[in-house]
């Protein structure tokens, strides 16, 4: 037996040439760098103790004939004021165009490009052959649901550029229905994508929310979305309404008020549906809303009463000083819910965290259509944003807006774990509502910055 062991022994070391190889000789592999990362490389620590927003100079000022419109040129954004008081809703619209046109001489080439790329990336499952009438239907649809002062808006905005009709997206020229395609840029593709986030209660300061939105655009393509940052500020008789978003567009994305409602959109689905369009202009219903209501929570039951979309889901974020919502607007009529902090979860949902708020795309009210719980891997964004701000924000010490900045910021850009400010962030708009003031990280060219600056929009 002992000889029969030995043999084969012997016949394995032969086989394996363990005669030959020792630990002296053997040369490990090459191998491919491991993905793996240590957590300290995937967080850094920022601190703008000593470090305010910065206040752009004006370079230079537009004004169209009428006075309406008023362009100033800073060096990361346009500050746009759009006087609704003087004259009617289709001047405005005309005046917006004809000055921004000085103040950007390419706008027409960026708006087209904008559109193309984005037309590209998010409509794959559409025949090429078939996107330009999709899309001239989708316009239609929209324009003829707008609320008709909005209507008189877009289509004196349109007027301004060329009288042909339909889609030619390689002339540099903005056609009519490019212009009105363009103002519905965000219903038609549904890119309300990002995350939102407020503390308040015993978790801040002052007492009052600090909160902050992260607008997300999955569909960008190029970088053109991000080369002309603007802050529309529509001064209305009685409410200024103070829009982030691209120059030019005149509904809302995100904004806020004088009043102190700060509203931004973030969709609860992902998936664009183009063989059947839903045709809700939501950046217009957001921007009524706005203009009619006081308050974040008046504007939240507005909003849950009089919308529904039904072919999406999608939410709205919500704050004032003392409150903080999100209306998640069902597609089916009576069943929208305006969850507040005490409103009850989903069970499977992380949340350490009473006095912080966060919205994510997904509705996440027990009883609700559940996006987020049901599948809770590595490739759920859903999950993986709520369960990052959860960790994020745990602990109890009072924040103020410095150290809001501090955690928001502190995923390392280039870390494989960085979720909330994705590479596809346009910008991050932090509100405080105690001071009245709101401030953004603008998101230019170069990309995502590990500690950006961020820039002093002014005060609501």
């Amino acid at each position: 037996m002992k000889k029969i062991l030995f043999t084969a022994v012997s016949l394995l070391c032969a086989l394996t040439s363990c005669e030959a190889e020792t630990y002296d000789t053997f040369v490990f592999p090459q191998q491919e760098s491991s993905a793996l990362e240590p957590v300290d490389n995937r967080f850094t620590n920022n601190d703008y103790s000593n470090i305010p927003p910065v206040s752009e100079k004006t370079i230079e000022v537009f004004t169209s004939e009428d006075g309406i419109c008023t362009i100033q040129k800073k060096n990361d954004y346009y500050d746009v004021f759009l006087d609704l008081r003087s004259g009617d809703h289709f001047g405005a619209g005309r005046a917006y165009a004809e000055t921004l046109l000085k103040a950007d001489h390419d706008f027409e080439k960026k708006a087209e490009q904008i559109i193309s790329d984005t037309m590209i990336a998010s409509m794959v499952l559409v025949k090429k052959s078939k996107r330009n009438a999709v899309l001239l239907e989708l316009a239609d649809k929209m324009r003829s649901s707008l609320p008709p002062d909005y209507g008189d808006e877009v289509e004196g905005f349109a007027s301004v550029f060329s009288k042909t009709d339909g889609i030619s997206l390689n002339d540099g020229v903005l056609s009519s229905d490019e212009a009105v395609i363009f103002q519905l840029y965000y219903d038609i593709f549904l890119d309300y994508n990002g995350s939102a986030v407020s503390v308040g209660g015993n978790r801040s300061e002052t007492g009052s929310q600090i909160s902050a939105v992260t607008a997300v655009s999955f569909c960008r393509k190029s970088d053109l979305l991000l080369s002309d940052h603007c802050v529309l500020r529509l001064i209305g008789d009685n409410r200024t309404v103070n829009s982030v978003s691209y120059l030019g567009m005149l509904g809302v994305k995100t904004a806020v008020t004088d009043k102190g409602v700060l509203a931004s959109i973030i969709n609860a689905d992902r998936e664009v549906k183009y063989d059947h369009p839903c045709g809700i202009p939501r950046s217009f219903v957001i921007r009524e809303a706005l203009e009619k209501c006081d308050t974040a929570e008046k504007t939240g039951e507005y909003l849950v009463k009089e919308v529904y979309d039904p072919d999406y889901l999608f939410s709205v974020f919500l704050s004032d000083r003392d409150n903080v919502f999100s209306a998640e607007l069902s597609s089916e009529k009576g069943k929208s819910v305006l969850r507040d902090k005490d409103t009850d979860l989903f069970g499977a949902l992380p949340y350490d965290c009473p006095d912080c708020f966060f919205n994510v795309i997904s509705f996440v009210s027990n009883g609700e259509t559940d996006r987020i719980t049901l599948d809770k891997n590595t490739l759920n964004i859903r999950y993986l944003t709520w369960r990052k701000y959860n960790d994020i924000f745990s602990g109890s010490d009072p924040l103020n807006i410095t150290s809001v900045k501090n955690i928001l910021t502190s995923e390392t850009i280039d870390s494989h774990t960085n979720i909330i400010r994705d590479n596809k962030m346009q910008f991050m708009l932090i509100v405080d509502h105690a001071s009245g003031t709101f401030q953004a990280d603008l998101v230019r060219e170069e990309g995502v910055k590990n500690m950006p600056d961020f820039i002093d929009l002014g005060s609501f």
